[in-house]
């Protein structure tokens, strides 16, 4: 899980390992009840057949019951005793055969208490774990019998009726527990991927709600809105926008689109940030201000990432408007009379061409006319069959609202994009900012 916080990846590994262990101990408990129980009634027998007056069976019940409440209790506090487990079952084991031998006449009954243990080993250590369990329970078992003569005379005898069968659990078990394993596994897995990837999203929100401007500047004569949206299936949004105001008074709008919806791509939102505010004190045409960006870029992100940009200085006073694009959806202007001018001068993305050459092309506003820059997550919203709502579309748009309020355009935009991919869901960021220079005598925006 590279990329993430430490205490945010030992979170999402410590979950799954809790909620295996909460397991195992309800495991344990439910199997040390059930042997309490069994023990109790098999006791009850051994008090109405007087065996019970030998002082070893009392010592060897209090043993295992002193087992069974250390069981209870780690289960209780959710203890992690995963290298007492096999000592314990191995005590367990030699109570149960001390047991037998103090009242033979009901081993065949307590032969029993070893399929528990063979089932709390294939549960804990699978199929290797089982089968271990059951051939050291018949070893035991004809240990206590003590000599040659009596281990071939009890093998005959509980041979086909109590270890065979034994050994058939112990494999059916331990094959059941292994695909048991198996499939807790897949589902830990895939609850550490989805933990991973809500922490990511909660970290790209974080990074984008630093780099994203919470207001854009007044313009003074002009009227300025934003849209934007984030994609659906992204752990982040790699879509920017921004306006900063040089030293000179004039404006320098910027909308960009990083490749990739991932944590890295959101990263570099800080990295645009950063360029953009320098870049625009020092510089005085987008074309530098482009190829400024364009170096830090190439410098500093991968090789196979780039950043598609448009940018546009607009001069308030007189609406000269220059700009240059740098592999991103061209700038439009729709006049006041609903005439469409597209700005296409530029270069190539950000990031991938060092020497890269940005043209400039100038235009001027004037009272009523609407610039609209977008990201290509507008142009490129699909309704599903592969058809894009395309840039006549948006020229459409604007134009038939062109004497509506930007704000109104910008969220009619965002709608459209929406709206043609039948409000399902988007697998492209958006952002969308509209500058429209006001009437004279305008006091506030139109629509």
């Amino acid at each position: 899980m590279r990329g993430l916080p430490e205490g945010l990846v030992a979170d999402s590994e410590r979950r799954p390992r809790a909620l295996q262990r909460v397991e195992v101990a309800d495991l344990d408990a439910m199997s040390a009840m059930f042997r309490v129980t069994f023990v109790c009634v098999a006791l009850a027998f051994a008090v109405q057949s007087g065996q019970m007056a030998r002082g070893n069976l009392y010592a060897i019940t209090l043993l295992f019951l002193c087992l069974q409440a250390v069981v209870l209790w780690s289960s209780a506090r959710h203890m992690k005793a995963d290298r007492l487990r096999p000592a314990v079952m191995g005590i367990e084991l030699l109570v149960f055969c001390a047991w037998m031998r103090e009242t033979p006449s009901y081993a065949p009954v307590l032969f029993t208490l070893f399929y528990l243990t063979v089932l709390m080993a294939a549960m804990r250590y699978g199929l290797v774990g089982s089968m271990v369990s059951a051939v050291a329970a018949i070893g035991l078992y004809l240990w206590q019998v003590g000599d040659a003569d009596g281990i071939a005379a009890t093998c005959q005898r509980m041979g086909s009726s109590h270890f065979v069968p034994l050994l058939i659990v112990a494999a059916i078990t331990g094959a059941m527990a292994r695909v048991r394993d198996q499939e807790r596994e897949a589902r830990f897995a895939q609850e550490r991927v989805m933990v991973e990837y809500h922490q990511r999203v909660e970290l790209a929100r974080s990074v984008q709600e630093f780099s994203l401007p919470t207001t854009l500047p007044v313009i003074a004569g002009y009227d300025v809105a934003k849209a934007f949206d984030i994609a659906d299936y992204a752990v982040g949004g790699g879509d920017y926008y921004d306006i900063r105001v040089g030293p000179d008074g004039a404006f320098v709008l910027c909308v960009a689109d990083i490749a990739g919806k991932t944590i890295s791509g959101v990263a570099k939102l800080p990295l645009i940030r950063a360029g953009l505010a320098v870049a625009s004190q020092m510089l005085e045409t987008p074309g530098a201000i482009a190829r400024c960006l364009n170096e830090v870029m190439c410098s500093t992100i991968e090789e196979d990432s780039f950043i598609a940009a448009s940018l546009a200085r607009l001069e308030p006073d007189t609406g000269r408007l220059t700009y240059t694009t740098a592999g991103q959806v061209p700038p439009l202007i729709v006049r006041r009379g609903g005439q469409v001018e597209w700005l296409e001068l530029g270069g190539p993305a950000l990031g991938i061409q060092a020497d890269a050459v940005y043209r400039e092309g100038e235009c001027g506003m004037g009272p009523g006319d609407v610039l609209v820059l977008a990201s290509d997550g507008v142009t490129t919203a699909s309704d599903g069959a592969g058809g894009e709502l395309g840039l006549e579309a948006i020229a459409s748009i604007v134009r038939e609202r062109v004497a509506e309020s930007a704000e109104h355009i910008a969220q009619s935009l965002l709608a459209a994009a929406r709206q043609h991919a039948n409000d399902t869901s988007h697998p492209d960021d958006v952002a969308i900012m509209v500058v429209k220079r006001l009437e004279p005598g305008d006091a506030k925006p139109a629509g």
